[in-house]
């Protein structure tokens, strides 16, 4: 996943999954008005009345934060409303909870400029849904020191059971900040790709490899490609084989998000030949990949052998929400 691509062209190519923007701001009182800390924006697949409900039940879990002079506003907006969001930016504001906040500077151009890697990083960010979706994090105006290391937020803070600001901001805007560590940014737009490689089974007897995966279903149709190379690889050296998946068959799921998947015949693979699995979309190329240095390691009366997926060459166990 070496593309990287601007917010507008993100919007362009999933959109149509895009349902709610999450917005939260971790705000504090300057004379009489709320200016921001950090913000977050995710787009989710959520109808906004679901979206709604769970910031409920996130504030019941850690308790909401609304003192005289620090807040962390929790709100949201129908993906209908995103040209009049994009407004808010570029003046310089944000509405969320019911407040209208101030930001450092106008965001217009400079979200306009920035671009992002579609990959599924989320060490600054928290997913939403529990899910790694791929993602390209737009992070604007970074900070040098945290804001909210001060003696006044820090004990009203305390006086909600949070042991600083910071906390607080991590827990309800699902970041991860740490003072003296990653300071963060003025501003986070989370932007996923719905769809990703749940597991990848294979089969000496059967032949075949069946790769799983999970897709919004508004996205248009996905294809794949298996890449096989033998366990001894040169620098140059190209794979034994390249099969293409042309399509994935549906496999049902719930009203927004839906299992499919495709197989593969294992003409001249050995068992211990390598492989990697790459999730394709037609503009913006590889979504999520799967690799395995012995996906064969079987013999043929052991049947199927389930493989976890993983991106690129971090291994990573698949959340059993997606």
């Amino acid at each position: 996943m070496n593309l990287r691509f601007s917010a507008g062209e993100m919007i362009k190519m999933f959109g149509a999954t895009y349902r709610t923007l999450d917005i939260r701001s971790a705000a504090v009182k300057q004379g009489d008005k709320w200016a921001n800390v950090y913000a977050v924006i995710r787009l989710t697949y959520e109808q906004p009345a679901v979206a709604a409900e769970r910031l409920r039940r996130l504030e019941r879990d850690h308790g909401a934060v609304r003192t005289e002079s620090f807040r962390i506003l929790l709100g949201l907006r129908p993906f209908s409303e995103l040209g009049e969001f994009w407004e808010d930016l570029a003046l310089g504001r944000l509405c969320v909870g019911g407040e209208e906040v101030r930001l450092a500077k106008p965001l217009g151009v400079i979200l306009e400029q920035e671009r992002a890697y579609l990959q599924d990083n989320y060490s600054e960010i928290r997913p939403f849904d529990s899910c790694r979706w791929p993602v390209a994090h737009y992070r604007l105006v970074p900070y040098g020191s945290s804001m909210l290391i001060d003696d006044t937020l820090a004990r009203e803070a305390a006086r909600l059971g949070y042991s600083d600001a910071d906390e607080a901001a991590n827990l309800l805007c699902e970041i991860n900040i740490r003072a003296g560590q990653s300071n963060g940014y003025h501003l986070w737009l989370s932007l996923p790709a719905f769809a990703t490689i749940q597991n990848v089974r294979a089969s000496l007897k059967g032949r075949r490899m069946e790769v799983a995966i999970r897709k919004h279903r508004d996205l248009p149709a996905l294809k794949g490609i298996a890449i096989f190379s033998g366990p001894r690889v040169f620098a140059g050296e190209p794979p034994k084989r390249r099969a293409t998946i042309e399509a994935f068959s549906d496999n049902g799921g719930g009203q927004d998000l839906r299992s499919a998947s495709a197989s593969v015949r294992l003409t001249k693979v050995h068992e211990h030949d390598s492989v990697e699995v790459k999730l394709l979309h037609a503009d913006a190329g590889e979504l999520h990949s799967f690799s395995r240095h012995s996906v064969l390691d079987l013999n043929a009366t052991k049947g199927w052998c389930s493989l976890p997926a993983r991106s690129g060459r971090r291994k990573r166990t698949i959340s059993r929400t997606c």
